[in-house]
């Protein structure tokens, strides 16, 4: 009995394992390039072992409903005072400041999509709101050293990532990054009977151990 609720107990682990697995970001690019040192942000990727863009038009589409978060690495103003003043993700909003490059960033928000980035994210800059879908084919993208490596095919060039980085105009720099997810509310209740059964049954053998004198 014990191996039953144990190995039931271990399913509904699995599919809490499961339902926390980070979905990846399926890519495709006509080809990968290395950053040249007119990139404005080729030292600040450097230090976060991205060395290397891709060529748009880049599509991103995650596999099935994927948590991503949001961050704000970079933001700086110039050429007339042009700003980045939102980055605007499935509907929602959020205020990108001026700051100094950091690695760790500034969480802005999270999402959970199954859709195309095209369909997802747009800007705000001081030329007014760029919804989605106009936006997205015209941000640099960057991918790790590893990823750009892992990348397969001959135009297009296509992988699976749960990471990555783009800018607009040069003057914002952003990190995506693939969140793992909470346990449906479904697995949690397995995990509680599975446990709770097998605390029960481990309680009635040790009674029954007792009264037997064993």
């Amino acid at each position: 009995m014990i191996g039953k609720v144990l190995a039931g107990a271990a399913l509904a682990i699995g599919l809490a394992t499961s339902a926390e697995a980070a979905g990846p970001l399926q890519i495709s690019t006509n080809f990968p390039y290395p950053l040249t040192a007119v990139d404005p942000y080729k030292a600040d990727l450097a230090t976060l072992g991205v060395t290397f863009g891709l060529n748009n038009p880049v599509t991103v589409i995650p596999s099935g409903p994927t948590k991503l978060e949001f961050r704000l690495l970079e933001s700086h103003t110039e050429h007339g005072g042009y700003q980045v003043l939102s980055l605007d993700v499935g509907g929602v909003s959020h205020a990108v400041p001026l700051q100094a490059f950091s690695g760790a960033g500034t969480l802005l928000g999270t999402v959970t999509t199954s859709s195309s980035f095209a369909d997802l994210i747009g800007i705000t800059d001081t030329f007014g709101p760029s919804p989605p879908p106009f936006i997205w084919g015209s941000f640099p993208v960057y991918l790790s050293d590893a990823d750009t490596a892992a990348l397969t095919g001959i135009g297009p060039f296509i992988g699976d990532v749960s990471k990555l980085y783009f800018n607009v105009g040069d003057h914002a720099l952003f990190e995506v990054d693939v969140m793992a997810g909470a346990p449906e509310p479904g697995v949690w209740a397995l995990l509680v009977a599975g446990f709770g059964l097998l605390g029960l049954q481990v309680r009635r053998r040790r009674a029954v151990a007792i009264q037997t004198g064993r």
